[in-house]
């Protein structure tokens, strides 16, 4: 009966990882490289099913060296066969450094002069230069003096040329440097999962401790690239808010670097549209709209269609941004008279669509604002995405562009009615309440609370009167004195109309004045569903709403302002069953 090892996979992939290439250089030693991969996987298993017979860990190192020289001599005395490493499932894979050394022309010649020494100075070569042991170890290991030891590296180093030892050591490099990669990707990981829990600072830390100092980019594979692209964004996302853009801007331009070394233009051209927008908020706007036109031009080399939208849009937002509103909108409009294209590439249905609902509120808030653009205080184009599902309704995306003086006219509704997920369910009954955690703008999490007020009460707006409307309540609790969370966070109280959607909204924050939002104008497809989201909350393509904003005092800010700050379903993904709307704000003093 086999006394196999008892530990978890993961400590038992470690042995394997501290390992592989001692083993590698023992078995090339003796068998040759042939043989050296399966004999080093036929090792590692041996080990996993009689680990329990080795009484001292102090010498697993030895013990694995033993099995893997018994193993190679073995080999020469039968017929050469391969061994699968399947019996031990797919929890762990043993990938020695075999198929990562012979991968070329010159360290084929490599292996080749080495195979030329004889056996003992072989194996004492690769253990020395290869497998970095010491020449007390390589002595304990092969059970011979260390002057012997000294004496074979002396005969070895008059017939190897310097050049092939060298190459061995940065081949060994190499090969280390794979595991570091495979480090970066687990730790990554973990960056990412603490992210999707809101545990920003956890996410940070654990991305310091790998952040690799790597100055050669062209000498990584793309697969290399990837890892360390996802690594740079976990930290960029780990600190963007809590210790704003500026702080995040040597990660950024890593990223570039990173997608130029790829020579991948659909990679390039997400770069830089991602670093200008960044910049954007910088406040360096001609350095933004040197990268926007950097993507757009990078994504009309790829040809696709998708990629190519997509950056019109964000090129628009940038000539906008620069007071260049005519051909803001002459890109906008090039993406709108692509819709029949965009629509039916279903494989990319998602972004397609985005970009459509985004490019469609842009051009409406210009279009509404005419020649007030020059004096506009504010302007918003966001396209904030409603999934249906059987727990209700959640956010699910709302990618787009906001510039605001803080003037609040242009307040994202959807933003607030979405600050927990689901934010409205079939669950909803007076008493009910649920919490989570939501974003914050620093490392401190906050925490959330919803509750239902009530069902049945009266709400006057300029658009009516409306009865037996839903009230809701979100109380946000922080826990620092970061001035952003306590712009954005406290109490919001948002009431539903039946068949109508929100009636009105009261934001009183922590820091600041409240604001509030009621319903100005609607057009909306009533619904015969039983369900509570869509009762509360009608989402049919072509429903419309807007509103008018009050200061604290129930003062309508139309005293001051110009404005409009408009909602409208503009299409449904089908993939995910969401509403896009097209938010589509603007204000300028009067």
């Amino acid at each position: 009966m086999y006394n196999h090892f008892n530990g978890t996979m993961q400590e038992f992939e470690d042995i394997v990882n501290r390992n592989k290439l001692l083993l590698y250089s023992v078995v090339y030693g003796i068998a040759g490289n042939y043989e050296a991969d399966d004999i080093v996987q036929e090792t590692f298993i041996y080990a996993y099913y009689h680990y329990g017979t080795l009484k001292d860990q102090g010498k697993l190192t030895s013990w694995l060296c033993a099995i893997a020289r018994n193993k190679a001599y073995d080999s020469q005395k039968r017929s050469r066969r391969t061994v699968s490493i399947d019996i031990l499932g797919e929890a762990a894979s043993f990938e020695t450094s075999e198929s990562l050394f012979i991968h070329n022309e010159e360290k084929n010649l490599m292996l080749s002069e080495i195979a030329k020494l004889s056996d003992q100075n072989r194996e004492t070569v690769m253990l020395y230069y290869f497998a970095d042991q010491s020449i007390k170890e390589i002595s304990d290991i092969l059970s011979v003096p260390e002057g012997t030891i000294k004496y074979r590296l002396f005969e070895s180093r008059k017939k190897l040329k310097k050049e092939l030892i060298d190459m061995m050591n940065n081949e060994k490099k190499t090969i280390e440097q794979k595991d570091i990669f495979t480090k970066i990707k687990e730790e990554t990981q973990k960056a990412q999962k603490a992210l999707h829990e809101l545990d920003t600072k956890t996410a940070s830390a654990i991305c310091d401790a790998v952040l690799p100092e790597i100055d050669d980019l062209s000498a990584l594979s793309l697969d290399e690239l990837r890892i360390l692209n996802s690594l740079y964004h976990a930290k960029i996302h780990s600190i963007r808010y809590a210790e704003g853009a500026k702080a995040v801007d040597q990660y950024l331009r890593k990223t570039v670097e990173i997608a130029e070394a790829s020579f991948d233009n659909e990679w390039m051209s997400g770069a830089y549209s991602y670093y200008a927008s960044e910049l954007s908020n910088m406040g360096r706007k001609e350095e933004s709209s040197t990268y926007y036109k950097m993507a757009l031009e990078k994504a009309e080399e790829t040809g696709k269609t998708a990629l190519i939208s997509d950056n019109l849009y964000w090129c628009g937002i940038n000539a906008y941004s620069r007071k260049e509103s005519d051909s803001g909108l002459s890109y906008f409009e090039k993406v709108l008279a692509m819709k029949e294209v965009l629509f039916s590439d279903k494989d990319n249905e998602g972004m397609n669509k985005d970009t459509y609902t985004l490019a469609y509120s842009a051009a409406v808030a210009i279009k509404h604002a005419k020649d007030r653009i020059g004096k506009l205080k504010s302007f918003t184009s966001t396209a904030p995405a409603i999934k249906r599902s059987d727990n209700g309704y959640s956010l699910a995306g709302q990618p787009g562009f906001s510039d605001s003086d803080g003037s609040g006219c242009g307040y994202d509704l959807f933003y607030y009615i979405t600050r927990l997920s689901p934010c409205l369910s079939n669950k909803v009954k007076e008493g009910f309440v649920f919490e989570q955690n939501t974003f914050s703008y620093s490392h401190n999490t906050i925490r959330s609370r919803f509750e239902v007020i009530s069902m049945k009460e009266d709400y006057v707006t300029p658009a009516g009167k409306f009865e037996n409307c839903l009230h809701t309540r979100y109380t946000n609790f922080v826990v620092d004195d970061d001035i952003g969370n306590k712009r954005n966070n406290g109490v919001t109280d948002i009431w539903y109309a039946p068949n109508i959607g929100v009636a009105g909204l009261v934001i009183t924050p922590i820091t600041g004045s409240p604001k509030c939002l009621k319903l100005k104008s609607y057009e909306v497809e009533s619904t015969s569903s039983a369900a509570i989201p869509e009762l509360y909350l009608p989402l049919a393509v072509g429903n419309k709403w807007s509103y008018e904003t009050f200061d604290a005092n129930d003062v309508p800010l139309s005293e001051v302002y110009e404005y409009e700050n408009l909602f409208e379903v503009v299409c449904e993904r089908d993939y995910d069953n969401a509403a896009l709307i097209a938010h589509s704000a603007w204000s300028c003093l009067k």
